[in-house]
């Protein structure tokens, strides 16, 4: 649902309060699941649509997706938190939370979800203010099932992930067993990052990445030079493209601006010269990108995007599962292993471009990549359920090792029957309907209902495999609908309402989903209505 909440369901509400009002009417029909119809009536001048009234009714909406989100997180054997931090419009401190969990979809099998647990203003952005704000959200707001939290995600900050005071840390001192993941999108953000301003930064790109900003803020703060780029893409043939800005924080943000650079350079470069002749700034910067490095270096840069962007799209997808992970790792060091190796310009620049520049960033980043993904952690002991494994290891102890890990690991899993069941698993897992499944496909087996009653421990282990977050996006989604719902000219949203708007601005759901019989009855139960009711008993009033 887009544009701001608050708004459509303010149209909403006053199309289902004048559909009970009957329009003009002075009496209206309500309609009861459980009773007959029932005759009401309602003051000419009650309308519903004041601003107080609108907060009630989305605390009602508020009210009943936290009740459906809580009977759906109690029915899963486990769940998964992301915890993230951001500060919004008003300089306020808002801590988001999103949980996975595993529960029926759309056609009724058990798949993984991820929902907006809560959004809230904190005082502080330290450990202890953060973790007491977690624990009382999950333990007294929400009232879920603690003892059913498996695995944290969160970013590389070192108030989330600190080894002595972190939030994982104390979540893990107090939830023993629990996973805790760095958001795989970070960890390749800071390894790509580390390369260009980090101490192993290859020194000309750190020049041309801050040039590359500069530039953007130099046309970005006048009308007149942008009108003047214009021209000169005018006069080169060029689609006027605007120029983009980069972001120091976020390396994959910079590839629409490398690649527009790329596409409007010579207009770029005869712009500046202009520029030069009256602006110290720019002749500064036509200096740099009129040299003849600059254009090698542009194609370097527009390569190794390419290669990474597929990437940085897998690891914010909703759901991601652990092994994919692994597996585009593999793909991205063997893309840029390609690259190293290839010979991308054939002129007298190429010496240059391998030795000082392509090769130390390529190497630099293909180390980083190394340092950053050495493995996913206590999840890759999940890989063992894999079919391909088990049946290219047919030994009779393959996987106990695994499964005593596990035991270890997770309290709730109990060693001897973990070995009891993968005993029973491993030669279930060459029968027609298994041996092709993925890791994913076969652990969504196991957490089906009738594998649940076959090997529950299995199952149990299955859960937490698929639903440990390893990345951190979905709660970056719930901060865009912030800066969409909470603007400079709508800033003092209460909190609770801001929470309910950005939550049915991720998840919905529905208009048409939505219990507006529920709804109805909550909201006339909060308080006196105007409404005279000439039955006793209505479900309505009473």
């Amino acid at each position: 649902m887009g544009g701001h909440c608050s708004v459509l369901l303010q149209h909403r509400w006053t199309w289902t309060t004048e559909r009970l009002k009957g329009a003009s009417k002075s009496s209206m029909s309500v309609s009861s699941k459980s009773g007959p119809t029932t005759q009401a009536t309602v003051s000419a001048n009650t309308k519903y649509t004041s601003s107080h009234i609108i907060d009630e009714m989305v605390e009602v909406i508020g009210q009943i997706l936290d009740d459906q989100l809580v009977a759906e997180m109690s029915k899963s054997p486990v769940w998964g938190l992301m915890v993230d931090e951001a500060t919004d419009i008003s300089v306020t401190k808002q801590l988001g939370l999103v949980v996975s969990f595993l529960g029926p979809n759309h056609v009724g099998v058990t798949a993984v979800k991820t929902r907006v647990l809560h959004l809230g203003a904190v005082s502080a952005g330290d450990a202890a203010t953060l973790y007491d704000t977690i624990l009382r959200v999950i333990r007294d707001d929400k009232m879920l099932p603690t003892d059913k939290l498996a695995s944290f995600a969160s970013d590389g900050a070192a108030v989330m992930i600190g080894r002595k005071a972190g939030v994982g840390k104390r979540l893990q001192d107090l939830f023993p067993g629990l996973v805790t993941v760095h958001c795989v999108a970070h960890r390749l953000n800071l390894a790509v990052s580390d390369c260009i301003k980090g101490q192993r930064a290859v020194q000309y790109l750190t020049k041309y990445a801050r040039t590359v900003g500069t530039i953007f803020w130099f046309y970005q703060a006048s009308s007149n030079r942008t009108s003047s780029l214009k021209d000169m893409e005018r006069l080169f043939e060029i689609p006027q493209i605007k120029l983009q800005g980069g972001n120091a924080t976020r390396w994959e943000s910079n590839k629409e601006a490398t690649d527009v650079m790329h596409r409007i350079l010579p207009a770029l470069i005869a712009d500046l010269s202009l520029q030069a002749r009256n602006e110290p700034t720019a002749e500064g910067l036509y200096n740099f990108v009129k040299d003849k490095f600059f254009p090698p270096a542009l194609c370097l840069m527009q390569l190794v995007h390419e290669k990474i962007h597929r990437q940085f799209l897998v690891f914010q997808k909703r759901n991601l599962f652990f092994s994919q992970v692994e597996q585009e790792v593999t793909v991205l060091k063997a893309s840029l292993a390609q690259l190293m190796e290839s010979n991308m310009v054939k002129d007298r620049w190429q010496a240059w471009l391998q030795s000082d520049v392509m090769v130390p960033f390529l190497t630099a980043l293909t180390e980083n990549i190394d340092n950053r993904f050495p493995n996913t952690g206590s999840l890759s002991v999940f890989s063992v359920f894999s079919p391909r494994q088990i049946l290219a290891n047919l030994g009779a102890e393959y996987g106990d090792a695994e499964m005593r890990t596990l035991a270890e690991q997770f309290p709730r899993l109990r060693e001897c029957d973990l070995l009891s069941e993968w005993s029973s698993y491993r030669l279930r897992v060459g029968s027609p309907d298994l041996k092709t499944k993925s890791l994913e496909e076969v652990l969504l087996w196991l957490v089906s209902a009738e594998s649940t009653e076959l090997y529950p421990t299995l199952s149990l282990a299955a859960a937490i495999a698929l639903t440990a977050p390893v990345q951190t996006a979905d709660v970056e989604r719930l901060f865009s609908a912030l800066k969409i719902v909470k603007t400079p000219l709508c800033n003092r949203l209460k909190e609770r309402h801001l929470d309910v708007c950005c939550k049915v601005a991720i998840d919905g759901p529905d208009q048409e989903a939505l219990d507006y019989q529920e709804c109805m009855r909550r909201f006339y139960k909060m308080k006196n209505r105007r409404l005279k009711c000439s039955l006793s008993g209505c479900e309505m009033c009473r």
